[in-house]
């Protein structure tokens, strides 16, 4: 199961952590993690490149191993919200058809 929960302080959102694996099928072959993957790490490039925030007030953690990434914000702008809620809406479609295999919630922080 892939969990993801987001925060928002404020009505901004200030990160995301993405946490498991879908088990929807073996490595490599997994629809579900690589649609969240992509959906993952283009939220993430997109803040540097689209949102203009600078890699230092990105702080990122990653492990592979668990299916781990966590982004947070220390400086957000009304670009990185809407570049957020891309991303939401990219993972809500995907729940649309496997939500048998993600979890997605909220936290006011």
């Amino acid at each position: 199961m892939i969990s993801i929960k987001t925060q928002k302080n404020d009505n901004s959102y200030i990160g995301v952590e993405v946490l498991g694996h879908s088990n929807y099928d073996e490595s490599g072959k997994d629809i579900i993690c690589s649609a969240v993957s992509i959906l993952s790490y283009t939220l993430l490039n997109s803040l540097n490149s689209i949102g203009k925030i600078d890699e230092s007030h990105i702080d990122i953690e990653e492990n592979e191993t668990k299916g781990l990434l966590v982004i947070k914000l220390t400086k957000q702008n009304k670009k990185t919200n809407i570049l957020f809620e891309c991303f939401l809406v990219g993972i809500e479609l995907l729940m649309e058809d496997y939500s048998d295999y993600i979890t997605l919630k909220h936290e006011e922080v």
